[in-house]
């Protein structure tokens, strides 16, 4: 009797968690039924409005229509995504009937109240859009969106500014690109060239001469993806200026032009390994034939990382063929040149 007694509050609660499961299962179902029903009705209303705006887009760029179907309000994130969509894809002047559409449809008024709104999604739209119609009237409110924290929010922005006015945009987005660590320095450098060579050029060179040090190999990094012809001479003013090791490493690793191979050749026996590395680096992108005997000095340095990026840059000459390296490889007496070389020639041989 003790243990069936003791036993009886078990049983209850194990007898009350299955009527409780049943009941959850109960209205559940035609819950997760219901949600269901909804998200295919959403999908069937989305097609049909694409299906009705797409030919419209399509056919605006031979003529635009005297009239266009009313835009529901729920429907207007899907044709603003429509649109952006097909603003992007297009070159030259088939966009100026599609702005004309998006004027017509009324996209610019309800950009500017989404602009306004708190969600990422629709302020992203929005100012998407806003960038594509150069829309000049909202430019200090999308100046607000480009130090926004959201990174999507503020990159969106970035590129709106730029595509509105880049040349007013510059002295704005330069400082910003290097304080803001969270923005994937791939998506900046993709939307830096958005703006045209001479005006990103000299925005940047202006700013990696006279941002704080700390920014400097930051905004660098930036620099060399747009290959600005002034590169060899502002970078050579920012040695001067800054002559720390971090500028210096990043620096080399921007050069390009031959025209730096005396600052390149100098810093093979710096004393930080780390700037050797770029060094070496370096000497293989743009190194004339005698320095290939630097390279091969080079194989014998202390650090690993030196003799790797010396070996792979030995092979990455073009005037060194497979069967120089060998040789190179072969004539070496010091056991860590020999090897290192080896494993670079065995990687090269496996791509």
């Amino acid at each position: 009797m003790e243990f069936a007694t003791s036993s009886d509050p078990i049983v209850n609660l194990v007898f009350w968690t299955g009527i409780a499961v049943i009941f959850i299962i109960i209205f559940m179902v035609p819950y997760v039924i219901s949600l269901r029903y909804m998200l295919i009705r959403e999908e069937r209303r989305r097609k049909l409005f694409m299906d009705i705006w797409r030919p419209i887009l399509i056919r605006s760029l031979e003529s635009i229509p005297d009239v266009l179907p009313p835009v529901k309000k729920k429907d207007w994130p899907v044709l603003f995504n429509l649109w952006n969509h097909f603003h992007e894809s297009l070159r030259g002047s088939a966009k100026d009937n599609l702005n004309e559409i998006a004027r017509k449809a009324g996209m610019l008024e309800v950009a500017e109240r989404l602009l306004k709104k708190s969600k990422v999604r629709p302020r992203f739209a929005a100012i998407t859009t806003l960038g594509l119609l150069r829309e000049k009237s909202v430019w200090d409110e999308i100046k607000d969106a480009a130090v926004d924290d959201h990174p999507s929010v503020s990159l969106a922005a970035m590129k709106a500014l730029i595509r509105i006015d880049e040349e007013r945009a510059m002295p704005f987005i330069i400082p910003l690109i290097s304080a803001r660590t969270d923005w994937p320095p791939a998506r900046v450098a993709n939307i830096l060239h958005e703006a045209s060579p001479h005006v990103i050029c000299a925005a940047l060179a202006d700013a990696v001469l006279h941002s704080p040090e700390l920014h400097i190999p930051r905004l660098i990094r930036y620099f060399e993806t747009i290959a600005c012809d002034s590169s060899t001479v502002v970078l050579r003013q920012v040695i001067e200026k800054f002559p720390t090791d971090a500028v210096l490493s990043a620096c080399l690793h921007a050069f390009k032009s031959p025209d730096a191979l005396d600052i390149v050749r100098k810093n093979l026996t710096h004393s930080a390994w780390h700037v050797r590395v770029q060094a070496v680096r370096a000497l293989g992108r743009m190194g004339l034939i005698d320095d290939k005997y630097i390279l091969i000095n080079m194989l014998c340095d202390q650090q690993w990382w030196v003799r790797y990026r010396a070996a792979q840059a030995l092979s990455s000459l073009p005037f060194i063929s497979s069967a120089d390296l060998d040789k190179i490889r072969d004539e070496q007496t010091d056991r860590y040149a020999k090897d290192i070389l080896a494993q670079v020639i065995a990687e090269k041989r496996m791509v």
